[in-house]
């Protein structure tokens, strides 16, 4: 799928602008056992971001090294000359992430608002790429381009240009397509979170990137419309001698895929309560998460239960998670003299991510809904005996 305006998916959120070369390629997704955000941004010829486009993502995506199946895929596409596109992505498989890039587009984790991860950009300005390159990079050129700095003000920064001994020119150092000339040697991360932990992973083509657009807030549309208004604003350029006021030519092609975790959250219990409290009392006080239902046990006393549908967790959810699972005493406030303790519920399921199934969800009970899908061991079955007969 191309993006247009934009496409949500869970909470992972595509969005592209095709403004320059019409090339960005931006992907997101499930496999049977993963979730994936994914940018691709095509350059040269457009031979090889076509056929790109025109893989079954979510097959590749499954496989144990996304990144290489692309890169072979690359290498079967005929001749790629002229032709190539970067790659950044990040597959989330429980509580795992892991993050590939190829060239310079970009992905950044950040954990409960601290940047973990930015992806290491492929370019003649590293000189392990210079080293990895040397047998098939004929001449290097120590060219400079226009790139901000700050907010308001661009200077000549250098980006060097390597022309390959195939003919080749390019600025990354390393590509899908192009005949397979770059080499292939791409960053590679893994990492595990916690559960509890907010998670965001933002992957980005240059065209957000060189705007310095900040990544650590907002949907996939806010930062790409943010990058646009930079392209074109009017920037002080310092040219070397003096600093006067300029504007970009055409914008680059803007695109972002934006994940942030959205857990199935474990149920609470209030044990003890006095019986002149309610359902709507619970309610009222409780306004920290996305709370679905309140079930009611009396006798001399009431519990309650609390079971939520799935969503991101606030800051104020997030800490009493950690609390409870720490073994620390929550109090729910009801009036200035009244609290109920609450406790971890033993019917409750333990946290974990949402599935699949979360995509189609459109209200309601996501619990009733996700019993009514199809299960992936009923898939499993079902693909078993056909094989079988």
């Amino acid at each position: 799928m191309i993006p247009g305006p934009g496409i949500c998916i869970n909470e992972m959120e595509v969005y592209a602008l095709q403004l320059g070369s019409q090339q960005d390629y931006v992907v997101s997704g499930y496999t049977k056992d993963s979730q994936y955000v994914a940018v691709l941004d095509g350059h040269g010829r457009s031979h090889c971001i076509r056929a790109l486009r025109a893989l079954d993502m979510p097959a590749v995506m499954a496989t144990e090294n996304p990144a290489l199946t692309l890169w072979n895929h690359s290498l079967m596409m005929g001749d790629t000359l002229h032709s190539g596109s970067t790659l950044t992505m990040a597959r989330i498989t429980g509580d795992v992430i892991e993050v590939w890039n190829v060239g310079d587009s970009q992905t950044c984790v950040f954990v409960n608002d601290e940047l973990v991860c930015t992806s290491e950009a492929h370019t003649f300005s590293s000189e392990a790429e210079v080293e990895r390159t040397k047998d098939s990079v004929r001449l290097i050129r120590r060219e400079t381009a226009p790139f901000p700095v700050s907010d308001t003000r661009v200077e000549m920064v250098p980006t060097p240009r390597a022309t390959f001994v195939s003919g080749e020119q390019l600025v990354p150092s390393q590509a899908l397509g192009h005949n397979g000339i770059t080499g292939f040697a791409p960053y590679y991360k893994k990492m595990g979170f916690k559960l509890t932990d907010k998670v965001r992973i933002v992957c980005t083509s240059d065209g957000v990137t060189d705007m310095r657009v900040d990544l650590a807030r907002g949907s996939a549309r806010d930062i790409v419309e943010e990058a646009q208004r930079r392209w074109n604003q009017s920037w002080e350029v310092y040219d070397g001698q003096k600093t006067y006021v300029s504007v970009f030519g055409s914008p680059d092609d803007i695109s972002c895929a934006v994940w942030e975790n959205v857990v199935e959250m474990p149920s609470l219990c209030i044990p003890y309560s006095l019986n002149q409290f309610t359902e709507a009392d619970v309610r009222e006080a409780f306004t920290w998460g996305p709370l679905e239902r309140v079930e009611v046990e009396q006798g001399a006393h009431k519990a309650f239960f609390l079971h939520f549908n799935p969503g991101k967790l606030s800051d104020t959810m997030r800490n009493l998670y950690v609390a409870l699972e720490e073994g620390k005493p929550v109090k729910l406030w009801i009036r200035p003299k009244f609290f109920w303790h609450i406790r971890l519920s033993h019917r409750g399921k333990p946290m974990k991510l949402a599935g699949w199934e979360y995509s189609r969800w459109t209200g309601g009970d996501y619990y009733a809904f996700a019993e009514e899908q199809v299960s992936d061991e009923a898939c499993t079955c079902i693909k078993e005996f056909m094989t079988v007969f």
